[in-house]
């Protein structure tokens, strides 16, 4: 249902389909390697016994989905983390007399060094009350099968809306923001002060706009060593008010109201919702290599 109604968008195929294969793995019914393989007929062939519609059946504009699977699978394993995200558009279905905005939101679960689909909705807008009305959902969910999510943490985007639900809905759960997300918003900033191009034709600003990108990835203790919140020219260059621009932005947006959420040096696994540290795991055994033993690990990063 959530699938046939949320149809809209550039990458409404690949979301179908991989959102697909992750209900169907959860029954069992098909490796973790065939996503390629879905089609929109193979939804038809998902029980539908083993699906909770934990919102009210009424209720046109919103609906939540859940796996009773997934949920004592989730228990069983112990939950490392609850990853939220959402991806909003219109859907241009036929059977709707006019276009409606719909957010596809899903909840996936961390545990025993996987991640899978728990919890899929559709809302009808990025407002803090839509968020609370799904965390409270979640959140009686468990409670019906008596497991409280006291400690768990929780890792979300930096929108206003879900940030204030968590922590008005939710406030027994540890909240973590998503450092990729944190990195979009940085690539789009320096995008904006035209940082991206000069770093083309000056290669000390390419280096530091690196540095910063990284910056999320590293203990406060190195942004000193590493010149992050240095301007990289002289006052007389021509960069020199974009770069201190950015620096304001990155000071005001980064380095003061969200320390409580991207505070995780230590925490060795899910600091982003789209589980990027495998890049880390993927780099440490080249780097422990007789190729870079002993050098610097500065050139190398």
């Amino acid at each position: 249902e959530v699938l046939e109604l949320y149809s809209g968008g550039e990458n409404k195929r690949k979301r179908k389909r991989q959102i697909a294969a992750d209900l169907k793995r959860s029954c069992g019914t098909m490796s973790a390697g065939a996503y390629e393989e879905v089609d929109d007929e193979d939804l038809q062939v998902l029980g539908t016994t083993d699906c909770l519609r934990i919102s009210d059946p009424a209720d046109t504009k919103r609906i939540y989905l859940a796996s009773r699977r997934m949920v004592e699978w989730a228990i069983k394993g112990g939950i490392e983390a609850l990853l939220v995200d959402g991806n909003f558009s219109f859907t241009p279905t036929p059977s709707l007399p006019k276009k409606l905005a719909f957010q596809l939101y899903t909840v996936r679960v961390c545990t025993r060094g996987t991640s899978f689909l728990l919890m899929a909705a559709l809302l009808p807008s990025k407002t803090a009350k839509e968020y609370s009305k799904l965390l409270e959902s979640l959140a009686e969910l468990f409670q019906d099968f008596n497991h409280s999510l006291s400690g768990v943490r929780i890792v979300s985007d930096w929108e206003n809306g879900i940030i204030k639900a968590i922590r008005d809905t939710v406030p027994m759960m540890s909240h973590e923001g998503c450092l990729f997300h944190a990195l979009k918003c940085t690539n789009h900033k320096l995008s904006h002060f035209g940082l991206k191009i000069a770093g083309k034709s000056y290669p000390v600003i390419k280096e530091w706009t690196n540095r910063v990108r990284a910056s999320f990835f590293l203990p406060r203790c190195f942004f000193k060593s590493a010149k992050i919140l240095e301007v990289p020219v002289t006052p007389i260059h021509s960069q020199y008010a974009a770069c201190k621009n950015f620096i304001d932005y990155f000071k005001d947006e980064w380095m003061t109201h969200p320390e409580p959420m991207t505070c995780k040096f230590m925490v060795e696994s899910h600091r982003t919702s789209n589980l990027v540290e495998s890049w880390h795991r993927w780099m440490m055994p080249k780097y422990s290599t007789k190729m870079y033993f002993g050098k610097n690990i500065t050139p190398f990063l």
